[in-house]
């Protein structure tokens, strides 16, 4: 907690510095969200995008705080805007799946790992989105067992 202070008070001496660079915004506001301070990391997420409308990785982050708050269709909006800028974007399509796996849908999720998977190795085939494309298809028959198991374990997991 001590670091995290730490850079928080960094991250202020600089937006005090230079109220106009959007990185800082954007860093702040991911510590935040490591605190469970969503809210807030997302105030500072509309402020960067605010500075630099062009910043993906912003839009990505804030999509993970929406979905630690459990409103999946605006971080999907926000994932969304992100693949259409960028279509190489790996964690925006693992993201995007962790938000379309809150809504219960299972096979559009799917996609989105397998997609995570293939563009980025670290994904593969022992990462992360693999393992939950591979969890995925084999519950997609069982939804009511598999969402449950798949919220408790990974709503809180994020790639920035």
């Amino acid at each position: 907690m001590r670091k995290q202070e730490e850079a928080i008070n960094s991250f202020d001496k600089c937006i005090s510095l230079e109220p106009n660079f959007a990185g800082a915004y954007m860093n702040k506001g991911i510590i935040l969200a490591d605190l469970g301070k969503s809210e807030e990391a997302i105030a500072l997420y509309d402020k960067a995008i605010s500075l630099d409308p062009n910043f993906l990785p912003v839009y990505n982050n804030k999509g993970c705080a929406l979905v630690n708050l459990r409103r999946y269709e605006e971080a999907i909006i926000c994932f969304d805007h992100v693949i259409n800028l960028n279509p190489q974007y790996a964690h925006a399509f693992y993201n995007k799946g962790n938000a379309l796996t809150g809504l219960g849908m299972i096979g559009e999720a799917n996609v989105c790992y397998k997609k995570a998977a293939s563009l980025d190795p670290n994904l593969a085939p022992e990462g992360n989105a693999w393992i939950m494309w591979k969890i995925a298809k084999k519950w997609l028959t069982k939804p009511s067992v598999f969402i449950p198991i798949l919220l408790v374990t990974f709503t809180l997991k994020t790639f920035r």
